[in-house]
């Protein structure tokens, strides 16, 4: 082991050590848990609504393409990629027939015909949300479920990535 003044190589070497081992897997890590919380947090938010609230048969009256991209690091390649997404529904509430504009909920994939389950609330009728698996209860748990084998996978390798690092400093 030299003591005595390190390169300015070798100080390049140990900042990029410190920022790919440790902050990266951190960051990481990080957005994966925060991802998996906000999932979580809507998840059971909707099922207090949808268990709280009547719940209906919709009638999907108009659709729209929803477009968008995603990269591929490994290739450095863009793919696009189009879903038909519901943009206006109809449903029977309080004895009337009531339309809604659903297009900023990006309820994907549906098209014109289709029945999804929605809860609604009686006195704001257009206040709305869409029953995943036409359950309110299980349908929000397979919510919570699909997305814990993320946070699972996410810690090993940000671990393994942490852990691995003290092998490497100059």
């Amino acid at each position: 082991m030299r003591r005595g003044k390190e390169t300015v190589l070798e100080w390049l070497a140990n900042i990029w050590h410190i920022i790919w081992h440790i902050f990266l897997p951190i960051a990481v890590v990080g957005g994966v848990i925060y991802y998996a919380l906000i999932t979580i947090q809507s998840s059971i938010v909707g099922m207090q609504f949808q268990q709280t609230h009547p719940i209906t048969q919709a009638r999907v009256l108009r659709t729209f393409t929803h477009t968008y991209y995603t990269d591929d690091s490994q290739t450095h390649t863009s793919s696009r990629h189009t879903e038909t997404c519901a943009a206006r529904i109809s449903f029977r509430a309080n004895g009337q027939d009531i339309e809604v504009d659903v297009s900023q909920m990006l309820a994907c994939p549906m098209q014109i015909g289709d029945q999804p389950k929605i809860a609604y609330d009686p006195q704001q009728p257009a206040h709305v949300q869409f029953v995943p698996g036409g359950d309110p209860f299980w349908g929000n748990i397979l919510q919570i479920l699909l997305v814990l084998p993320l946070v699972g996978v996410a810690l090993f390798l940000g671990i393994a990535f942490i852990r691995d690092s003290r092998r490497g400093w100059l």
